[in-house]
């Protein structure tokens, strides 16, 4: 049999009985049987190539060398049990089991077997782990032994199997380095080997590395460069990064990091390289190729080209904007910093640098910067945003950095916002110890798709939550030192719902700290005032403040509360005290209670300003039990209904005075007081709404927001 020569392992080999001595035959006969049960059992019931693998282990031991399991187990000093399950079944992945092939192909070299035999049988467990690196090391491990590949390979057996699933693609040089060291050595027949197998890596590297390239959206011209240039350092040992490209091809540590990071560069920055990795009779294709990719490039509409043009449109320039964003000097910015440079210092140069770059900056967060250029319109506010988000996500995706899933959101959340790893942990965790360890952990998440082993979802929420509110107040306070102080635009005085009045004046003061001290200068009473949290529930219409206190809120702004917003007013109220409720009387189900409760809070603060102010005689705590006891299901006599109301300065006979004695006849009944209010609402040319029947929710309504006919 010639060396190169393979087994046709279609049909099975038999021994003719004939030849064998007497006392052999029946044996033979049995072996045949068995060898016949091989093919027919891996063929009916595994896939190849592991039948494949069973049907040539159990061909060379008896159709070959004539040898019974037993008699195998015997000359190999392998269990006859392993030997079975490697012929009749697939093994698992325990370390043992590479030992067992191993022996087998060291036996099978004494004995003989030529090479192309032993090469059928590397390739197909190759092919069985999928044909990748994991499969091309692994037949390395078989023939070689496992202990000298983990030695030579500075890993473990059991982390190639990691390496498969993160779809990572060792460094050539690491296979060059592991192929010269297992198969170095004199002879014909290793050095063919030790050919064979770097020609074998090093096509398998190619194959997998254009396949990760293609996947990253890099265009073929960079992948010929990158591989190009990574093949004729492999081979000499050198791993690609940044560095050693730059001393390997005399590049710039800019254009080095530039390549891989997947930037089409102008030809002038790459030529070096290109004239060393690409055979000169394909230079002149290549370079075509490439100032076409060049162009294309410059045509797509990137962040920094939108930004820069929405600058120039609305007048700003970057010295404007590094004054907004308060950008000083590193001495002055941190305590203990000692001046080392020569040249003065630019404020302006930060904004340019950074989108330069396109990645985090403190000092510039890009979405303070679109916020101050955009002012109030909100559609480019949100191109600007998108394109910012698909800048990043193409950028890591053709750098090949890892991160991806919900680990990459938080990253280019952060970017955006210009919020560090170390600012975001001490945010969420007030101990030193455990903000390090958050860091760490925020860090290893955007590295890759490792979120559910460091954060849950919980925390990942929590995160994005408090990068958007860093950024925000970071946005708020550029903003703010844009606006003169006390002017509120014209725009920002004429809101129509409660929610959209709190936003609107914290767009024209600049944040919600600032309302905050324009109330309390205003007004000089703390009491009146609402802190950014209270502000922020309001605006995101979560809470309701008592009537007097918006009215407050309008006043010290220069404005005042519009017809539409009052009549939200009478709306939202009643929901909060249904929710969430309303001081200490806690939440309110009862009608009637919210009725009183609404009609108090439209005049005064709180219940206990109302009894001082509205009603001497009625004091704070008889108005609170009669509160309470009403919410509680006790039913009050009818003269202490009526001086709230009186105090309240509601009519006899009125809407509200009419709605108050059906509540307190029908106990509670809201559909049997609307039955008989409708009329009365309809001969006054009232709406069914809120602000004509105070207390009461849309949804007790019956949620029509509509007038009521003649």
């Amino acid at each position: 049999m010639h060396a190169d020569e393979r087994l046709d392992l279609r049909q099975p080999d038999y021994v003719d009985p004939a030849c064998m001595p007497l006392r052999q035959r029946e044996g033979a006969q049995k072996n045949n049987h068995l060898l016949r049960s091989i093919f027919e059992r891996s063929e009916k019931d595994f896939p190849l190539p592991a039948a494949q693998i069973g049907r040539l282990l159990a061909t060379v031991r008896w159709s070959i060398l004539h040898l019974s399991r037993k008699r195998f187990s015997k000359a190999t000093g392998i269990s006859a049990n392993a030997v079975a399950l490697l012929e009749l079944e697939r093994e698992g992945h325990e370390k043992k089991q590479y030992h067992v092939k191993t022996a087998i192909l060291r036996f099978w070299e004494k004995q003989g077997i030529v090479s192309g035999i032993r090469e059928q049988l590397l390739e197909l467990l190759e092919e069985d782990r999928g044909g990748g690196f994991e499969g091309f090391y692994r037949k390395i491990c078989i023939e070689c032994g496992v202990d000298a590949f983990e030695r030579a390979a500075g890993i473990n057996i059991g982390t190639l199997w990691g390496r498969e699933q993160g779809e990572v693609v060792p460094a050539l040089a690491e296979v060059v380095r592991i192929v010269r060291e297992l198969y170095a050595g004199n002879g014909a027949e290793q050095e063919k080997k030790h050919r064979l197998r770097l020609e074998q890596g090093t096509r398998i590297w190619t194959r997998e590395k254009t396949a990760r390239y293609t996947q990253r959206t890099l265009e073929q011209p960079l992948q010929r460069l990158l591989i190009g240039a990574e093949r004729q350092m492999g081979s000499a040992g050198e791993t690609l990064n940044g560095k050693t490209m730059s001393r390997w091809f005399d590049l710039q540590s800019k254009t080095a990091n530039g390549i891989l990071n997947g930037d089409i560069l102008p030809w002038d920055a790459i030529e070096s390289i290109a004239r060393r990795v690409i055979p000169a009779k394909e230079l002149g294709a290549f370079y075509t190729a490439w100032r076409t990719l060049v162009v294309q490039d410059k045509k797509r509409q990137s962040f920094t080209t939108a930004w820069e043009r929405a600058r120039d449109e609305h007048g700003w320039n970057n010295q404007e904007l590094a004054y907004c964003l308060n950008i000083t000097p590193p001495e002055q910015r941190t305590e203990g910093y000692k001046k080392t440079r020569k040249e003065g210092f630019r404020p302006s140069s930060v904004i340019r640098k950074m989108m330069q770059a396109n990645g985090l900056s403190t000092l510039a967060p890009p979405r303070a910067l679109v916020d101050l250029v955009c002012d109030d319109d909100r559609e480019l506010t949100a191109q600007l945003r998108a394109l910012f988000h698909a800048d990043r996500e193409r950028h890591y995706l053709r750098g090949g950095e890892g991160a991806k899933g919900k680990g990459l959101i938080l990253r280019i959340a952060r970017e955006f916002n210009g919020v560090s790893p170390g600012q975001l942990a001490s945010s969420l965790r007030a101990d030193a110890a455990d903000a390090t360890l958050l860091r760490e952990q925020i860090i290893e998440t955007e590295r890759g798709n490792v979120e559910t082993r460091f954060l849950s979802e919980t925390i990942m929420q929590t995160l994005l939550r408090l990068t958007e509110d860093l950024g925000q107040k970071r946005s708020e306070k550029a903003l703010n030192r844009r606006r003169r102080k006390g002017e509120l635009p014209i725009h920002c005085q004429r809101g129509t719902t409660v929610a959209q009045t709190v936003l609107l004046l914290r767009e024209g003061m600049g944040n919600y700290d600032f309302l905050t001290e324009a109330i309390q200068r205003k007004t000089g009473d703390r009491s009146r005032s609402m802190s950014a949290p209270m502000l922020r529930r309001i605006a995101e219409e979560r809470a309701c403040p008592p009537l007097p206190m918006l009215k407050s809120l309008l006043e010290s702004c220069g404005a005042e509360i519009t017809p539409e917003t009052e009549r939200d007013w009478y709306a939202r109220f009643p929901e909060t005290l249904l929710k969430e409720g309303f001081g200490h009387i806690g939440q309110s189900r009862r009608p009637l209670c919210r009725l009183l409760l609404t009609l108090i809070h439209a005049q005064e603060i709180s219940a206990k300003a109302f009894s001082a102010s509205r009603f001497p005689e009625l004091y704070h705590g008889t108005l609170a039990k009669l509160l309470r006891g009403i919410e509680d299901g006790i039913h009050p006599a009818w003269v202490q209904v009526e001086t709230v109301l009186t105090a309240a300065e509601v009519m006899p006979g009125s809407i509200p005075w009419k709605l108050a004695e059906l509540l307190y006849g029908n106990h509670d009944d809201i559909q049997a007081a609307l039955s008989q209010l409708r009329p009365q609402l309809a001969r006054q040319g009232l709406r069914v709404e809120p602000a004509s029947l105070p207390g009461l929710t849309w949804k007790e309504l019956g949620g029509e927001k509509k007038q009521i006919p003649d």
